[in-house]
């Protein structure tokens, strides 16, 4: 890697939410903390810091409404859970029934969403701490739980009032980066050394992650009253980034051709490096961009970057020039689609250099709100997850049971000082996902062990207390860094500033790390068995993401034909199918990945080929949105118009081959079209898409004619 490379990538590190965040919290946990071992509290110190160390587990990135609505929810639950544990622990059946009810009720708090499921799990863990830390004064330890965490919100609601836009600038920022990865994904297309299959994989991966990206954003954008007021200048500045962001990477999807065919009669000419080459050099620029935005500065393209992009153009002209006329439209199609993406780039770094901003009054603006994915009652959410039907039901009721069974298992056998450690093992490995239990246990394990490993290393090298210290606070700033990044690195990180802390506060105690070990043991072992108890396997599930998937692409295509056939509309429904058929592929590959680490599966083939064609038919529907608000659908409106049709009542097809499964929007499907192929022509959209959608229908027919 080149220094300059590394300088990036460093900058990006220090300056990005994740390691500022890191520096704050840890700050908000030590200084209280430090201040009372300084004035000789140290079960204060400790109380208080474990208050504010479990609160920050409730503290994501959001408005700032949600954060109020959460830090007084979190502060008041926690008050709560240290109350009633202090009061049933010293009887023990008691606390058995406690155990359960708290595991059950707080898991179910899934339901309302990542921020509340954090709430709950914060509980959980607030009670497996209690238990073991043995309060001798209870009314003093609840207090400082509940000073601890107050300190800690105060700290964060201040900054979240100070910097309002930080949290939604840095989803922007990582929207823009992400999506310049996957256009890095994206020219493996144009690797004839890279099968196919492998290519689609790894875009399909990409697209999952550009997609939680995306809704991050408009949670955070949409939801905001004041960075929406068109009186706010940076609001609607980055606003404007987010929206041409997300119309930017519809583009980057339409670059989406019959590829075997593209590597055949191009791979001799060069020209497939050529386009590989200038993808590569549009990525890079976005990236540089997103860097930009991070350091608040003006983004200028690299001078090298900007002369070898005009000189592949021309020559991509050239090519074009001297190809066969069977092949020149569509590398035509190519050309423009490059050319509109470095638009869009260069419209996201005028922005970004922009002090004000007034969007064009021609430019039409979708809804916004109705962009927003609507949130039901908690109440009424809380009230249909309560069967056995529901995988949060069932999850709650798995982790309720495996905590049960780790107590009793604690309680009957004399498992040392520390065996509390198997319970939070149990609830931080657990999750509703049996392939995530089974990766969590695996990165759990790993964390652990080289984490006493360099705990029990640092302890044996450096001998002054002081140091460790500062050692410590410079892992727990790691840990929090990473806690949203890689998970085994936190692990490592937390597990060698808990070992270096214990020995500091209580002398060098080899029982303790020996205990850690093997309560990690069991704990993994309780919860990877617990995994088979009222699984919810993803196979059974697979079918709905698929048929959700075409439903999205029918209402894609059917925004099209409307807007082909006079009846536009609007650029609401338009955005709205968008980011439906978007979303919808999203869930499905997680599912398709989730389900390759259970041991019931369906055919991975099948499975995969449906994807691959049903991310090609969104790609080729994107690729007729910018030519047909240019009004250059004219030459062949009939045929598109048909193939379109055609193409709808192929997915209606498609969906009702799935037992008990009606298609939904059928308006359009009601009775059988004549299609004029005549005005398409071979390498355009509209015959691709016929094929695409034929290539659907006998893909699904086969998968479930195999399941039969």
């Amino acid at each position: 890697m080149k220094w300059l490379q590394i300088k990036n990538q460093l900058v990006y590190f220090f300056l990005g939410e994740y390691f500022t965040d890191a520096v704050r919290i840890t700050f908000s946990i030590v200084l209280p903390v430090w201040i009372l071992f300084a004035i000789n509290l140290p079960q204060a110190a400790v109380s208080v810091g474990l208050g504010a160390l479990l609160i920050t587990m409730t503290d994501l990135p959001g408005i700032f409404k949600d954060k109020l609505t959460v830090s007084i929810t979190s502060i008041l639950l926690l008050l709560v859970v240290a109350v009633i544990t202090c009061l049933v622990r010293p009887y023990a059946w008691l606390l058995g029934a406690v155990i359960v009810a708290f595991c059950f009720l707080f898991s179910m708090l899934t339901v309302l969403g990542t921020r509340y499921a954090m709430v709950g799990t914060a509980g959980i863990i607030l009670m497996i701490f209690t238990i073991g830390l043995k309060p001798s004064n209870p009314v003093i330890y609840c207090t400082c739980i509940f000073a601890g965490s107050i300190w800690y919100y105060l700290v964060s609601l201040l900054q979240s009032k100070i910097w309002p836009l930080r949290s939604l600038k840095h989803a922007i920022i990582e929207c823009l980066s992400t999506t310049s990865a996957f256009m890095k994904a994206r020219q493996s297309f144009y690797n004839p050394e890279v099968p196919l299959p492998e290519a689609y994989r790894k875009t399909i991966a990409m697209h999952a992650l550009v997609n939680e990206k995306h809704e991050q954003v408009r949670q955070l954008l949409l939801r905001d009253n004041a960075v929406m007021n068109t009186g706010n200048a940076k609001g609607q500045r980055l606003l404007h980034v987010a929206t041409v962001a997300i119309d930017l990477y519809e583009h980057i999807g339409a670059i989406n051709y019959d590829y075997q065919t593209l590597r055949e009669n191009l791979k001799a000419s060069g020209t497939l490096e050529l386009i590989s080459r200038m993808i590569f050099l549009l990525a890079d620029e976005l990236d540089g961009v997103s860097r930009a935005l991070l350091a608040n500065r003006k983004y200028e393209s690299r001078f090298e970057h900007s002369n070898e992009l005009d000189s592949l153009e021309r020559e991509l002209s050239a090519t074009i020039d001297d190809t066969s006329e069977s092949h020149a439209p569509l590398l035509v199609n190519l050309k423009d689609n490059l050319q509109d993406i470095a638009s869009h780039i260069n419209d996201i770094k005028d922005t970004i250099g922009q002090k004000n901003l007034s969007l064009p009054e021609s430019q039409p603006q979708p809804d916004y709100k109705d962009l927003i994915t609507p949130e039901k009652p908690g109440l009424d959410l809380l009230g249909e997850n309560l069967s056995i039907h529901s995988p949060v039901f069932r999850f709650s009721l798995r982790l309720a049971i495996a905590c049960l069974f780790g107590y009793l298992l604690t309680f009957v056998f004399n498992l040392g000082n520390y065996s509390y450690w198997i319970l939070l093992t149990i609830v931080v490995v657990m999750k509703p996902a049996f392939s995530i239990t089974k990766k969590r246990n695996i990165e759990r394990l790993g964390g652990t062990l080289v984490g006493v490993a360099a705990g029990l290393l640092i302890m044996l090298l450096i001998k002054s207390t002081n140091v460790q210290l500062g050692i410590s606070i410079v892992l727990l700033i790691g840990f929090f860094t990473f806690i949203r990044l890689n998970y085994t690195l936190s692990v490592l990180f937390l597990t060698t500033m808990v070992v270096l802390c214990l020995s500091i506060y209580g002398g060098h105690h080899n029982g303790f790390i020996t205990e850690r070990l093997y309560d990690t043991l069991i704990g993994c072992a309780i919860a990877y068995a617990a995994a088979y108890l009222f699984p919810v396997w993803e196979v059974k599930k697979l079918y709905n993401f698929m048929i959700d998937v075409l439903n999205a692409n029918s209402r894609y295509l059917e925004v099209l034909f409307n807007d082909l056939s006079g009846r536009p509309t609007g650029t609401t429904a338009y955005k709205l199918a968008r980011k439906n058929v978007y979303a919808k592929l999203a869930n499905l590959s997680a599912a398709y990945q989730r389900m390759l680490a259970e041991p019931h599966r369906v055919d991975d083939d099948f499975v995969n080929n449906f994807q691959m064609v049903n991310h090609t038919l969104c790609s080729l529907t994107a690729s007729y949105f910018p030519r047909y608000r240019a009004n250059s659908l004219s030459g062949s409106y009939s045929g598109q118009f048909d193939v379109l049709w055609q193409a709808i009542n192929e997915l209606k097809s498609s969906l009702a081959s799935f037992p008990n499964k009606p298609a939904d929007n059928q308006e359009l499907a009601q009775q059988p079209l004549a299609v004029d192929n005549t005005a398409v022509k071979p390498n355009d959209s509209g015959s691709m898409v016929a094929t695409v959608t034929n290539t659907i229908k006998a893909c699904t027919r086969q998968l479930l004619k195999n399941e039969k």
